[in-house]
């Protein structure tokens, strides 16, 4: 008694030729999804970086210190409930200003209470009003770019639209 194959040596073929298929399709999917990857960690590397900037603030006396003016959400948050309390007449919430806006991890809230005589109160206002001012300047920088995005002729200086 003789069995017949349950597959022909065509379909056999067939089939090897299907699986080389998807195994290539599974490939070219593989490689497009290892790229997306790639350009997520790009992106979200790139977002992080905005965390490290920093800019020079001239201090009076030709001075300057780096301050930190993109923060995180949850640094916002932190640095608008300080500025309330600070309002307040919380003086421990101006320490903890100063140090949040600082790039230099060596000013602390701690270091600026500990020793109230090595730094200038002025010096650390001006540090906190000196970031808002920054901030404000980024403001309307990205309002201008903006305007300019949708104003469909440029305007000359000086005059008036219409």
């Amino acid at each position: 008694m003789r069995c017949e194959p349950l597959v022909t040596k065509e379909e056999r073929l067939e089939l090897g030729k299907k699986l080389d298929e998807r195994k290539t399709q599974h490939e070219i999917l593989s490689k497009s999804e290892t790229e997306d990857l790639h350009q997520w960690d790009q992106a979200i590397g790139e977002l992080k970086k905005g965390l490290t900037l920093t800019e020079d603030l001239e201090l009076p006396g030709g001075r300057s210190i780096q301050v930190r003016t993109h923060l995180s959400e949850t640094e916002e948050i932190r640095l608008s409930k300080l500025v309330n309390a600070w309002g307040k007449g919380n003086k421990e919430a101006a320490y903890k200003i100063v140090e949040l806006v600082t790039a230099s991890s060596d000013i602390t809230a701690e270091w600026l209470k500990e020793h109230p005589d090595e730094f200038s109160v002025t010096d650390a206002i001006d540090v906190m009003l000196g970031v808002f001012e920054k901030r404000a300047e980024q403001n309307r920088a990205r309002v201008e770019r903006i305007k300019r995005l949708t104003t469909f002729r440029e305007e000359q200086p000086g005059t008036e639209p219409g």
